[in-house]
């Protein structure tokens, strides 16, 4: 969440989350606080790239937009993983109905994917 000079907020959303955050709004806005929806929410001001920037006047903000901080934001690397240190692909045991009990071993320098 980002403070502007005028005392505006702007919340940035993913866009499935801003469009789940305005049908929510909405409902519990109009059902509870139809005032204070109309009036702090002035409009959805852009919608780019996956983002959508909500202004708004009011203090009031609505718990799905709030922004967490991502965990694994850390200063440390993470860990390699175990299959990063090996030369071949194993799928053992596969589930699926056509491949199932299937185990293939892939060389890493022969895999390719398209």
């Amino acid at each position: 969440m980002a403070r502007r000079p005028s005392g505006q907020q702007v919340i940035a959303l993913g866009a499935l989350a801003a469009a789940l955050a305005t049908i929510v709004i909405a409902l519990l806005g109009f059902i509870r606080y139809p005032l204070v929806i109309a009036l702090s929410f002035i409009a959805v001001a852009a919608v780019y790239e996956g983002v959508i920037l909500v202004v708004t006047t009011s203090r009031i903000t609505p718990m799905s937009a709030t922004i967490t901080k991502d965990p694994r934001t850390d200063t440390q690397s993470p860990a390699q993983h175990v299959a990063d240190s090996q030369d071949l692909i194993r799928v053992q045991g596969a589930r699926v109905i056509d491949l199932k009990d299937v185990s293939v071993k892939i060389p890493k320098d022969h895999a390719a994917t398209h």
